[in-house]
Order: structure tokens, then sequence, then C-alpha cells
């Protein structure tokens, strides 16, 4: 199966920020619960309709 010509994808902002003049770094997914409701953001994300999410750990 191809994909087709034009995909539309969306994304979760996962960058670990830093504060404090850079020397403390900010888990933004800690924060607002992903590491615990994971599988229910991702079946929201499905329930959207979104086939293909761009994610990634933050590094």
């Amino acid at each position: 199966m191809s994909p087709p010509g034009f995909i539309f994808a969306t994304g979760t902002e996962n960058s670990s920020r830093t504060i404090g003049h850079g020397t403390v770094r900010v888990d933004e997914m800690e924060k607002c619960g992903h590491y615990l409701h994971w599988r229910t953001d991702f079946a929201l994300v499905a329930a959207l309709g979104i086939r293909i999410p761009r994610y990634g750990p933050p590094l």
C-alpha cells in the first residue's frame, strides 16, 4: 500500500526546554501527565481520525 500524495500529520511538542539560564530541563510530557495517560492520549488522537501522529521521546 503506497501512501497518498499529501499527508496531514499532527504532533506532540516534546522538547525538553530549559529554564534558569539553561541549567534546568523541563519535561513537558511529564508535566501534562502523558506518561500516565499515554494510552488515552493516543486513543483520542485516533478518535480524531489522525492516522500518522508525529511523536518522539524528549532527548
